[in-house]
């Protein structure tokens, strides 16, 4: 399926994370250099700049705020509120899961669901939290890197495009296969390099596709159509 003709819903993109008073206030001093701007924080200017720029965050510092921020993702230096999940979602990063921990229980490898790992982006560093990833299994003290990774799985329905046009490059670029189930489309979508970008391998929904040996079908991934909300 051409990706351009792919069927999608309203899109609830991620929005820049807007500080209130008492978010950055909280932060102490953290950032002693800087300044909130209509919920944004700035780095205070200097000489040679014609204007103050975004702060962008470190890896470090984005972990360092802990438990503050729990529905966000860090892109290119910037926090970003992410959309809440819903049921087709859930339901889908919870099946990949489960046969992907049986698969691979024997592995030197381990799924890790949601969890924050340290990517190189275009412009600053990210902390994307793809839905699941593999990694080897070691034990980290500090953010596993795309280079101690197998595989991103990322799911995807009113984020699609934005993933799709975000996240799915970095992944792709940082050298680790990537897949894309995109549950508007009811169909999964595999990206093993950049050449990829513009035009995947499809599995529907009567198929089935391999994550590092791991058969996976695609109708397992799926609610039935009339167990949808919006049946």
């Amino acid at each position: 399926m051409d990706i351009a003709s792919t069927p999608t819903v309203p899109q609830a993109e991620p929005e820049l994370h807007r500080f209130t008073v008492e978010e950055y206030m909280r932060l102490g001093e953290s950032f002693p250099r800087s300044e909130l701007l209509d919920g944004l924080i700035y780095d205070k200017q200097r000489a040679d700049q014609p204007e103050p720029e975004l702060h962008r965050f470190t890896v470090e510092e984005y972990m360092r705020l802990g438990d503050e921020f729990p529905r966000s993702e860090l892109l290119d230096g910037l926090i970003y509120d992410v959309p809440p999940v819903n049921e087709p979602h859930a339901y889908a990063v919870e099946a990949v899961n489960k046969t992907l921990v049986l698969g691979l229980a024997a592995e030197p490898c381990r799924v890790r669901p949601g969890h924050p790992l340290a990517v190189q982006g275009w412009h600053g560093p990210w902390a994307p939290q793809p839905d699941l990833a593999v990694v080897y299994d070691e034990p980290y003290r500090n953010t596993p890197t795309a280079e101690n990774s197998l595989a991103f799985i990322e799911v995807s329905d009113s984020t699609y495009n934005w993933d799709r046009k975000h996240k799915i490059p970095i992944y792709v670029a940082s050298g680790v296969p990537t897949w894309q189930v995109n549950l508007n489309a009811r169909q999964v979508e595999y990206y093993a390099s950049p050449k990829d970008l513009e035009a995947p391998v499809v599995f529907v929904e009567g198929d089935t596709f391999e994550v590092l040996g791991v058969r996976i079908t695609v109708a397992s991934l799926l609610l039935p159509v009339e167990a949808s909300p919006d049946a």
